[in-house]
């Protein structure tokens, strides 16, 4: 029988078996990334949520729009797969805005990673949905998901947290940090008729700089998968904002992005 003891204790050791189980579609990991902005505005601690999560919000609402429908319509849509365009991850990477002293962000944080804890009936009315605090730590934290009462060590979502340290963008210049957080945009999803959340994310050429800048297989997929998605919707990118972030250090990223992306944009044409 799996308890959590046992579950603690395997990710104390580091041997716990993690799964990309989750995306926005899932009613876990919405009801909890609703949750975090919830306590993160009650706490006035102005945030982000970064990387594939924030691809996945600008992906779904966009999804929303075209279909003219809810997550969970859309979702149900036979010529809609999500595994087609949504990349499943088991973290939320948060970018926080605090501040003080490295002591007291570290304060500030590991008070409000307790008040994460929920329990709720799911947006379906499927299930009760329950998540813990496993492991509570200011960079990162391990959550317990508990479906009507069944959990496993393959149920846990990760926490990653910045708090504007150096070396907090990956790749990118620590400069860039609160550039990115002061750009903040609130997009709102609808997962159903009764129940939607806001999520606080960075603007689309500060989402993309970044993922271009680490260009790792994931960051190259969100990328692509995002730019077919703003073509389609014929929204359209600044590319000298994202000039200004990634040139001249990422110049070859860049340029790799942007032929694959947006061969009709030169990158010698862009002012920066």
């Amino acid at each position: 029988m799996v308890t959590i003891s046992k579950i603690y204790k395997l990710v104390l050791s580091g041997i716990f078996m993690k799964r990309q189980l989750y995306d926005l579609t899932d009613p876990a990991m919405f009801m909890f990334v609703d949750k975090v902005g919830k306590v993160l505005k009650e706490e006035e601690i102005p945030h982000n949520v970064v990387g594939g999560l924030a691809v996945q919000t600008y992906m779904l609402d966009m999804f929303s729009k075209k279909y003219n429908c809810t997550i969970s319509d859309l979702v149900k849509n036979p010529d809609f797969r999500v595994q087609d365009y949504i990349r499943s991850t088991d973290d939320i990477d948060l970018a926080l805005g605090i501040a003080g002293d490295d002591a007291t962000k570290i304060n500030r944080i590991t008070r409000f990673l307790p008040k994460l804890d929920f329990e709720d009936i799911d947006p379906n009315e499927e299930a009760i949905i329950v998540l813990k605090l496993l492991r509570k730590g200011a960079y990162r934290s391990t959550f317990l998901v508990f479906n009507d009462g069944v959990t496993s060590d393959e149920n846990i979502i990760s926490m990653n947290i910045s708090r504007g340290q150096e070396g907090d963008l990956y790749k990118l210049s620590h400069i860039w940090y609160n550039a990115f957080l002061d750009g903040s945009q609130t997009i709102s999803l609808q997962y159903n008729n009764t129940h939607s959340t806001s999520v606080q994310v960075p603007k689309l050429e500060h989402l993309l700089s970044n993922k271009i800048a680490a260009s790792r297989p994931k960051d190259i997929m969100d990328c692509s998968n995002l730019s077919d998605l703003l073509k389609d919707m014929e929204v359209k990118l600044d590319f000298n904002e994202m000039a200004k972030v990634l040139m001249p250090i990422y110049h070859d990223n860049f340029q790799h992005f942007l032929s694959n992306n947006y061969d009709g944009v030169s990158l010698e044409s862009l002012t920066y």
